[in-house]
């Protein structure tokens, strides 16, 4: 990162881009920020755009890959249109080979940013929409993170890998914890009558039956557009399922 953009320029461009709440961008920035891990832009002095990566670890059920995940990239509105974020996802890549990473993967907001990235060599792999579902009537259990980290590392195909630590941050940045009965699991928080399990569905039945568990009256799966993929390495031949499990978005 440029070494006169601060955390704080961070956190404003980050809140005056997304529609997340405060609270919400703090967190993030007390579990995931660090300033070598990001790619700014600048203009006279100020900032104009900026892009956080991730470092992750995938897995498959071969073998593990490293990864980067590229999330809050953002512009000012006023900055937009002249190539900066363009020119940040080229340093981010050339940031990621001198690394050694085998992949970049990111999560797109919109429909219409797919041709954007596929620019840059990004290819989908997955697409998300938002669901909305009644309340069920139905018994969910809370878990821990460790019992988390075990379920979602048990999963078949492309996912990410988790610690115990990995699941108490994300569930931190979020604000909610993680639920499962029978069929499967999922994480959620309420927001006034509406549990929401941010960007990972999950088992249908567990959702709904998670707002008798928050005494809510119905749960939104918040939507994105779909997960898209640059390899880097030859090592990253990404074929099957690619579920990004609990990722920040």
């Amino acid at each position: 990162m440029q070494p006169n953009v601060t955390e704080k320029q961070l956190k404003e461009l980050y809140n005056a881009v997304f529609e997340d709440e405060a609270d919400f961008c703090d967190r993030f920035f007390n579990r995931f920020y660090h300033p070598l891990n990001v790619y700014c832009k600048t203009e006279e002095g100020k900032l104009c755009s900026a892009l956080h990566v991730i470092d992750v670890t995938l897995k498959d059920e071969k073998r593990f890959y490293r990864a980067g995940y590229i999330f809050a990239a953002a512009t000012y509105p006023e900055y937009r249109g002249k190539g900066y974020m363009g020119e940040l996802i080229k340093d981010a890549i050339e940031g990621a080979k001198n690394k050694g990473t085998d992949m970049l993967f990111l999560i797109v907001a919109e429909e219409g940013l797919k041709q954007y990235y596929k620019k840059f060599g990004f290819v989908s792999v997955s697409d998300e929409e938002e669901t909305e579902l009644s309340a069920s009537n139905g018994e969910v259990e809370s878990i821990s993170p460790e019992i988390v980290a075990e379920l979602l590392n048990n999963e078949k195909g492309v996912s990410i890998y988790r610690t115990k630590d990995h699941i108490k941050d994300l569930l931190y940045v979020y604000g909610a914890r993680a639920y499962r009965n029978q069929k499967g699991m999922c994480i959620a928080y309420k927001a006034g009558n509406i549990a929401v399990v941010p960007k990972y569905v999950g088992d249908i039945s567990v959702c709904s039956e998670v707002c008798t568990t928050l005494k809510a009256e119905k749960v939104l799966a918040t939507k994105t557009a779909g997960t898209m993929v640059l390899p880097i390495s030859e090592n990253a031949q990404i074929k099957g399922c690619f579920k990004l499990n609990f990722i920040l978005n």
